[in-house]
């Protein structure tokens, strides 16, 4: 016996609600997926201002005015204390001063930097798979300026480190330690190549320190733009 045919309306009726169905759940699971996306984005950015905050303190740590030998507290301008101490021996090229030199150097007055910069996992979220997120553009010029001051600070503490190596290979090792008062010593220490490599490592830690307040002065107005961002989108910090 032949079943009877349903009206075409009610195929219809059923096409449709089969269709919406669909469409519903795939439509809420995109908003779930959003949301999901929006609350990561924000711990991202939460955790990001926190991290900046923790290197603030670093930033500090490097520049303080007061040096600790104990914590390398204030070495930046430590070392530049003790450049502006090898200028003055250098422009009096005496016995004395050339043997003041020589105890300095093998005292390790010439030393490099630690490579460390600081990095940050949340940067790099924010910085691509959710830099469309942001609603604040001057966040954006801000995380980019945070970017080029790390990539500038990595760039000045490799050279320095490179030129101290130049120096111990071209200058340190050729001379005598055992015996300080040589003119064989004095020669080298007050040679043209020795007076410009200490002006050039000079120099660079002196671009190091600009470059490191810079970049804590740049990090506090990025601090500030997250901020903002987090206004934006009603979250407490």
């Amino acid at each position: 016996m032949r079943r009877d045919k349903k009206p075409i309306g009610r195929w219809f009726g059923e096409a449709i609600l089969i269709f919406f169905s669909v469409f519903g759940a795939f439509y809420f699971d995109n908003l779930r997926d959003e949301s999901n996306q929006d609350d990561l984005y924000l711990r991202y950015l939460v955790d990001f201002r926190s991290d900046l905050i923790k290197n603030q303190q670093k930033f500090a740590f490097e520049l303080s005015p007061e040096f600790n030998q104990n914590t390398n507290e204030g070495y930046l301008n430590n070392i530049l204390s003790n450049y502006a101490l090898l200028d003055t021996l250098l422009k009096v090229p005496s016995r004395k001063n050339g043997d003041s030199l020589a105890n300095l150097i093998d005292n390790d007055i010439i030393r490099g930097v630690s490579k460390w910069i600081f990095t940050s996992k949340q940067y790099e979220k924010l910085s691509s798979d959710y830099y469309s997120f942001i609603v604040n553009d001057d966040l954006r010029g801000k995380l980019d300026a945070h970017f080029r001051d790390g990539l500038s600070r990595h760039h000045h503490k490799d050279a320095i480190n490179e030129d101290v190596l130049r120096f111990e290979q071209n200058i340190e090792d050729h001379l005598n330690f055992t015996t300080y008062r040589t003119p064989e010593n004095r020669a080298i220490i007050f040679g043209n190549q020795c007076i410009n490599m200490i002006d050039r490592l000079e120099n660079e830690f002196i671009n190091l320190k600009n470059f490191t307040q810079t970049s804590k002065s740049n990090d506090s107005l990025l601090i500030i733009e997250i901020e903002t961002e987090l206004k934006e989108w009603g979250v407490e910090y």
